[in-house]
């Protein structure tokens, strides 16, 4: 494993999550002008599941937030898992699902490390817990959990990482 590529890719992903951060409210309240309110939270479903070359995340979330037929809410969280790694740790599928309606199906059924609790977070401090993660242990799963403000972006994350083989937990 290339450990210098490794932290180049953890950059680029903080550097993603900072980018949905940043996403203006102007914007956000101009794309939610535009789109007819969600009907029910019963009716959300998963968002976004695709796999991606990791250094492509800040532009999927760009494309993301300007592609969504219904506005985020306050008061939803935002789930997005990254698993499914390959061996340089450079591309991953990427899942993104409103979390109160995905999250046992999208979460490993084990205990966690987690590298950053819930709070209102810099880029830099992001970057730094994306770069605490031991891919020598074979990560099978790293989870945002984000806490969306009343323009349905994230004011408020967190990060766990999930270590071992996901596929074997499931039925």
């Amino acid at each position: 494993m290339n450990l210098g590529g490794s932290l180049l890719i953890t950059a680029a992903i903080a550097v993603a999550v900072v980018v949905a951060l940043q996403f203006s409210s102007a914007q956000a309240a101009t794309v939610a002008a535009q789109k007819p309110a969600l009907a029910s939270a019963s009716s959300a479903t998963i968002l976004l599941q695709r796999r991606i070359a990791l250094t492509e995340t800040p532009a999927m979330w760009v494309q993301f937030y300007q592609q969504q037929q219904q506005p985020l809410t306050a008061k939803q969280q935002l789930l997005v898992r990254y698993n499914n790694f390959n061996p340089d740790f450079s591309d991953a599928d990427i899942t993104i699902a409103v979390a109160a309606e995905h999250r046992r199906a999208l979460v490993p059924q084990r205990l966690g490390t987690t590298l950053l609790a819930t709070g209102n977070h810099s880029a830099e401090t992001l970057t730094q817990a994306w770069q605490q993660i031991d891919y020598g242990r074979g990560v099978a799963a790293v989870v945002e959990i984000h806490d969306l403000n009343q323009h349905g972006l994230p004011n408020q994350s967190e990060l766990t990482v999930y270590y071992g083989n996901v596929a074997q937990e499931r039925r």
